[in-house]
């Protein structure tokens, strides 16, 4: 091993355990222990090999994906033949939940002038919250779909019957299961533009960061609400634009899509020296 080549491994392994800390405090606060993470990322190092480690005009073996993983032959067998699992219900509902809010951010029959989403009465033709619902899917009821917003305080209903957002953007408030389908997109995301990038290709994906150190509480008080009102800004033109480049394209064939996420990460200067 060159000189270089072990200075890029130490450094692919800080970098990885910068990655993992905050994942390990969360799985440790969860109750999750080192053996179920391990099984984890077996099923993940042999599904990884068997999609993107394929030899042209010749199939994948067991012992082939062993080499590859490190994972013993008689395991990448059981994994590879275990069933893949199917959605659960909160990542259904969570998918369904993250269209409409797509859709009421981003089609002009459901903005207002300024292009804020429309307060929707209950029931009725569209624009309503019953259209928005059965835009997205049919086999859902408006009903059960608003008494779970409602729940979530993601909306209220006024004495007119008409369905207001509480804030701009859809954030589940008790549904964890939820909160963990949506962490798991954004993050698996951000991590697939890393590795992207890291692969020193010729086209690198956007991504960048503003970070400083030695402020005060207040001053980070301050940017932190300039972040979230620009960001969201962002978001709603990013989605609004995509909203309509979609129906311009309904007759064609497409099957290419992008992630946009943004984040800012609050920490004290002990956090920082961690």
């Amino acid at each position: 091993m060159s000189e270089n080549t072990s200075d890029i491994q130490n450094s692919l392994a800080k970098a990885v355990r910068a990655m993992l800390l905050p994942l390990v405090k969360l799985l440790l606060h969860k109750g999750i222990g080192y053996p179920a993470l391990t099984e984890l990322l077996k099923q993940l190092y042999v599904e990884v090999a068997e999609k993107d480690f394929k030899l042209e005009n010749k199939r994948l073996t067991d012992s082939r994906i062993s080499l590859l993983t490190g994972v013993h032959r008689k395991e990448v067998k059981r994994l590879r033949e275990s069933v893949e699992e199917s959605a659960t219900q909160p990542e259904i509902r969570a998918g369904i939940s993250a269209e409409m809010m797509a859709l009421w951010f981003g089609d002009p029959i459901y903005l207002n002038d300024d292009h804020t989403p429309k307060a929707l009465p209950k029931n009725g033709p569209e624009p309503s919250f019953e259209s928005l619902v059965y835009s997205v899917s049919k086999d859902k009821h408006p009903r059960s779909i608003l008494d779970d917003w409602l729940n979530q305080e993601m909306v209220f209903v006024d004495s007119e019957d008409f369905v207001h957002l509480n804030s701009a953007g859809f954030v589940p408030r008790h549904d964890e299961a939820e909160k963990l389908f949506f962490a798991g997109k954004n993050i698996g995301a951000h991590l697939n533009v890393v590795a992207h990038n890291l692969k020193a290709v010729s086209d690198p994906q956007f991504e960048r960061a503003v970070y400083y150190h030695q402020l005060s509480q207040q001053s980070v008080e301050t940017l932190e609400i300039l972040a979230k009102q620009k960001s969201m800004q962002l978001l709603s033109e990013i989605n609004q634009e995509a909203r309509q480049l979609q129906n311009s394209e309904e007759e064609t064939e497409t099957n290419s899509g992008f992630h946009l996420g943004i984040y800012f990460e609050k920490n004290s200067a002990q956090e920082e020296n961690k």
